[in-house]
C-alpha cells in the first residue's frame, strides 16, 4: 500500500487543514493495519498448514478469510477517499468580480378571468316568448336578451298615462285660478273709477275698476241728411274744439244709416270721426266738424275709443288695491289681488296628483322593461340557461338566465406580500406564461394596487390586479405564473450573493492589510457598498473592481451517493464494527482491533 505520509497537504485554512489532517492520518492507520495483517497470516513448514494468529487454518477457509479482509479494506480506502473528496468539493471556490445586469423581481401565480362578468337574473316570472342570443354570440349593452309576455303590464301603462293627462288638466285649471285672484287690467289707460276696497268680498265677474285710453278719441256729429250724400268712410275731417277754437284733423270712421229727426224738424245723420288726442282732450270737450265743403249741422262731444271695465275672474276676499282714480295702468298690470285659501290649496294638491300620476307611468313602464331582458354590458355570452318557451317562476328565478364575459381584456389579482408590496406601481409592466401555452409569454400591465390586504399566519398579503390586453389564446379558468420587474440595474459590477459577509465585507484575494483583519489565509477584507440583488447576484457600488478575485461560499457538492457512503463509513470499522478481536502472536485479530492496539 502506497505510503500517504509523503503526500503533500492540501492548502486548507483552519477547519479545513484540521480535516485534511485526520484523512491522512487515517490513511496512515490503513498501511499500519495491513502490515500487521500481512505479519498475522502465515504458512507453518513444520506443521505444513496455514495459520492465522495462533490459529490453524485450512487453506480453503484461509482463502475465504482474506477475500473477507481485502474488502473491509478496500471499503475503508474508498472512505478515506470519499472524505477527502468531500471536503475538497465543500472548500469556497474563488469569484472573478464581473459586470452583469440585475433584476429584482415580484412572482407569483393567479388564475385568468375577464375583465367583467355579469350573471343576468330577472324579478320577472312567467313565460319567455323570445330569446334572441346563443353561447359564444357577442353582444353590445344594450341589445335585447329575452322577452317576456307583456300583456299585462303594457295595459298598466296605458292606464297610467291616462291618469297622467287627467292630473295634468286638473293642475292646469287650479294653476288658472290661482292666477285669477290676480285682477289685472285689460287696456293701457287711465283708471276712471275704483269699485272695490280692501277687505270686500267679490264674486266671479263682479267689477273691480274701470279705464280708458286716451291716446284715440271719436266724436259723432249731425250732418243734413242732403249733405251726408258727398261723405263717406275714410272722408278727412277737420275739427274746431268748442271754446278753444283748436283744430284737430280727424278721419271718418262711420256714417249712421238712417236719418233721424231733431228738436228743430230737420233731418239729420250721424257721422262718426276719429282724431288722435293731441293730449289735452277728455270726453267732456265738444267739437264741430267740417267734411270737406259740407259742414255739421250741430257740435258733438268726445268719447274715449278704448274703455273698458275690469272685473274679478274668481271669486273671495279682496287681499289689497294698489290703483286709484286716474292712475294710469298697462294691460295686464295687476291692480288687485284676492286672498283665496282654497284655490291655493286646489292648487297644491292638483301639483301633488300629477307628480304621483308621474311616478305611477314610470313604475308602470318600468314594469314593462323588467320584461324586456337587455344586456347591461358589452361581450360575450358564456353560459345560457333559459330559451323561448321557458316559464320562470320563485323555483328557478335564482338561476342566472344568462352569463356575459367583457373580454375586451383579461386580467388577475396577484396576492403581493407585505415587504414587496410598496415596490408595485400602477403601470408596471407584467411578464405573464401559462402551462395551458406554451411557449408563449404575454404581456400585462399593473392596473390596480389595492389596499385592502389579508392576514394570514402572521403575513399580510395584498391583491394587485393585472390587465392583459393581447391574451391571445389565454381563456378565463387558466393558471398563469407572473413576473414583475420591480427594479433593474445594468451593466453593473456584482458578485454571488454568498460572498457577502455580515456588516457587508468581502473576503477579497490579496495580502492583508491589518493584523486584525479576519480573513481566511491568501484574502483580505474589504467593506463593499451594495445595491439592488436578486436570487443571486446583488449589485456592489463601491469597494470592488472589475475583475477582481473574492471568496465564494462554501457549497457542498458531494453527490447524494457519496454522503451515503461516508455515513457508512463512519458508523463502520472505525467504531469497532469490524471481526471481533483474537489473541495471535502479533497483538491483534481484525482489522480494527489489530491496527488499535498495534497503536498502543
Amino acid at each position: 500500500m502506497e505510503n500517504l505520509t509523503s503526500e503533500k497537504p492540501l492548502e486548507k485554512s483552519g477547519e479545513d487543514e484540521k480535516k485534511v489532517i485526520e484523512i491522512i492520518e487515517e490513511q496512515n492507520k490503513f498501511k499500519r493495519m495491513a502490515g500487521k495483517i500481512k505479519s498475522a497470516v502465515g504458512y507453518d513448514k513444520k506443521e505444513k498448514r496455514f495459520y492465522i494468529g495462533k490459529f490453524h487454518i485450512k487453506r480453503k477457509v484461509l482463502i475465504i478469510l482474506l477475500v473477507i479482509a481485502a474488502i473491509i479494506l478496500s471499503f475503508m480506502a474508498c472512505s478515506s477517499n470519499s472524505k477527502k473528496k468531500m471536503l475538497e468539493a465543500m472548500q469556497p471556490q474563488n469569484v472573478t468580480v464581473e459586470k452583469r445586469t440585475i433584476e429584482q423581481k415580484v412572482t407569483g401565480s393567479a388564475v385568468i378571468k375577464p375583465k367583467d362578468s355579469y350573471s343576468i337574473m330577472t324579478i320577472t316570472t312567467g313565460e319567455v316568448t323570445a330569446d334572441y342570443i346563443n353561447e359564444g354570440d357577442k353582444v353590445q349593452k344594450g341589445d335585447k336578451l329575452y322577452q317576456f309576455d307583456s300583456e299585462t303590464p303594457q295595459n298598466s301603462v296605458d292606464s297610467a298615462e291616462i291618469a297622467l293627462k287627467k292630473a295634468q288638466q286638473a293642475y292646469k285649471d287650479a294653476q288658472e285660478s290661482l292666477a285669477d285672484l290676480n285682477v289685472r287690467s285689460d287696456i293701457s289707460g287711465t283708471v276712471s273709477e275704483v269699485f272695490i276696497k280692501q277687505g270686500d268680498f267679490v264674486q266671479g265677474g263682479a267689477k273691480v275698476a274701470a279705464a280708458y285710453s286716451d291716446d284715440y278719441m271719436k266724436i259723432r256729429v249731425p250732418f243734413n241728411e242732403t249733405d251726408t250724400e258727398s261723405i263717406s268712410v275714410g272722408s278727412d275731417a277737420e275739427l274746431t274744439v268748442s271754446g278753444t277754437g283748436n283744430g284737430i284733423s280727424g278721419r271718418v270712421t262711420a256714417i249712421s244709416s238712417s236719418s233721424v229727426t231733431t228738436a228743430s224738424h230737420s233731418k239729420v245723420r250721424y257721422v262718426t270721426i276719429e282724431v288722435r288726442n293731441p293730449g289735452a282732450l277728455t270726453n267732456s270737450d265738444k267739437a264741430t266738424a267740417q267734411v270737406g265743403d259740407v259742414a255739421c249741422s250741430d257740435a258733438g262731444q268726445f268719447e274715449y275709443i278704448n274703455e273698458h271695465t275690469i272685473c274679478a275672474e274668481t271669486s273671495g276676499k279682496i287681499a289689497s288695491v294698489s290703483i286709484s282714480q286716474g292712475d294710469s295702468v298697462k294691460s295686464g298690470q295687476t291692480i288687485a289681488k284676492l286672498d283665496s285659501s282654497s284655490a291655493q290649496s286646489a292648487a297644491y294638491t292638483a301639483k301633488l296628483t300629477v307628480d304621483d300620476a308621474k311616478l305611477g307611468l314610470e313604475r308602470a313602464k318600468k314594469g314593462v322593461n323588467d320584461y324586456t331582458i337587455t344586456a347591461p354590458i358589452s361581450g360575450t355570452v358564456v353560459t345560457k340557461n333559459n330559451k323561448a318557451g321557458d316559464k320562470v317562476d320563485s323555483s328557478n328565478a335564482t338561476t342566472p338566465m344568462c352569463i356575459i364575459y367583457d373580454m375586451s381584456s383579461v386580467q388577475f389579482d396577484l396576492n403581493v406580500d407585505e415587504i414587496d408590496v410598496a415596490k408595485i406601481k400602477v403601470g408596471q409592466e407584467v411578464t405573464v406564461t401559462a402551462d395551458a401555452v406554451s411557449d408563449k409569454t404575454f404581456k400585462g400591465v399593473v392596473e390596480k394596487v389595492s389596499l385592502n390586504g389579508t392576514s394570514a399566519n402572521g403575513v399580510t398579503n395584498y391583491p394587485v390586479t393585472v390587465a392583459i390586453a393581447d391574451y391571445g389564446e389565454l381563456l378565463p379558468g387558466m393558471n398563469i405564473d407572473a413576473e414583475i420587474i420591480v427594479d433593474k440595474a445594468e451593466n453593473v459590477i456584482s458578485i454571488p450573493v454568498g460572498s457577502l459577509v455580515r456588516g457587508n465585507i468581502v473576503y477579497v484575494q490579496g495580502d492583508k492589510e491589518r493584523e486584525d483583519d479576519n480573513a481566511p489565509e491568501g484574502y483580505k477584507s474589504v467593506e463593499v457598498k451594495t445595491g439592488i440583488s436578486d436570487d443571486n447576484f446583488i449589485e456592489i457600488k463601491s469597494g470592488l473592481n472589475e475583475n477582481d478575485v473574492v471568496r465564494g461560499q462554501e457549497v457542498d457538492r458531494t453527490s447524494d451517493l457519496q454522503k451515503m457512503m461516508m455515513q457508512g463509513m463512519e458508523g463502520g470499522p472505525e467504531e469497532g464494527d469490524g471481526p471481533p478481536s483474537g489473541g495471535g502472536p502479533h497483538g491483534g485479530g481484525g482489522p480494527n482491533g489489530g491496527a488499535s492496539g498495534g497503536q498502543q
